[in-house]
């Protein structure tokens, strides 16, 4: 077999497997774009609302603490009021 022939084959045959090399990388990124999109719009808002639902129960149990440790009705209906308030803060988002 001639040089010219040794290279032209050994040429293609790096040709070929950088291609293959090259679709596999394409159709692997793609799928990481797939799954960041799926990512974005449905996990991420879950674990936003579970965050949301983790800061209420603590502010449940802070105002709770407040409002048992109150010295008088109108403390106590001070915290209620703040309480209510914060809820609304919630719910509008």
């Amino acid at each position: 077999m001639k040089l010219r022939n040794k290279l032209l084959l050994g040429f293609m045959v790096i040709s070929f497997i950088s291609i293959a090399v090259g679709i596999a990388g394409y159709y692997g990124l793609n799928s990481i774009h797939n799954k960041v999109i799926v990512l974005t719009k449905e996990e991420w808002p879950k674990s936003k609302a579970s965050m949301d639902v983790s800061m209420i129960g603590q502010a449940q149990s802070r105002n709770a603490m407040r409002y048992m440790l109150a010295k008088d009705d109108e403390e106590r209906k001070v915290i209620r009021e703040e309480f209510l308030k914060m809820g609304d803060t919630f719910r509008s988002k």
